[in-house]
């Protein structure tokens, strides 16, 4: 175990890690690229136990796979390329009743992402 996790109570077994990883499911009209990608982030998940920065490095993962996913659907249902930034493209899902998700989620989510990808320095962490 990565020292850093024995500061939780409750996130410091390799099993808690294991169900976190496993806690994601998709339904079957998500498209299988999707579901391979994702099984990448679990591995990260899992092994995160024992490497307290996988759990970043898959946090980025994840909203890069989610933005993807946004983006194959919106193609499929708009029969054309997204133009939209992240942002939007989850209040077109959200419009479309494709998911749903509190406002304050949303950005938290649009702010976790935005820290991720637009850099402007190294934290460490996110």
């Amino acid at each position: 175990m990565d020292h850093r996790w024995s500061m939780q109570k409750y996130l410091n077994t390799p099993e808690y890690f294991e169900k976190l990883a496993n806690d994601i499911e998709f339904i079957d009209s998500v498209p299988d690229d999707i579901k391979k990608y994702y099984n990448r982030i679990r591995s990260l998940i899992r092994f995160s136990y024992y490497e307290y920065e996988f759990v970043d490095v898959a946090a980025q993962l994840a909203l890069i796979s989610f933005e993807m996913a946004l983006k194959l659907r919106y193609k499929e249902i708009e029969e054309r390329d997204s133009t939209l930034s992240f942002f939007k493209l989850i209040e077109w899902s959200i419009n479309k009743k494709l998911i749903t998700i509190e406002k304050k989620r949303l950005i938290a989510l649009k702010d976790l992402r935005n820290h991720s990808v637009h850099i402007d320095h190294f934290s460490g962490s996110l």
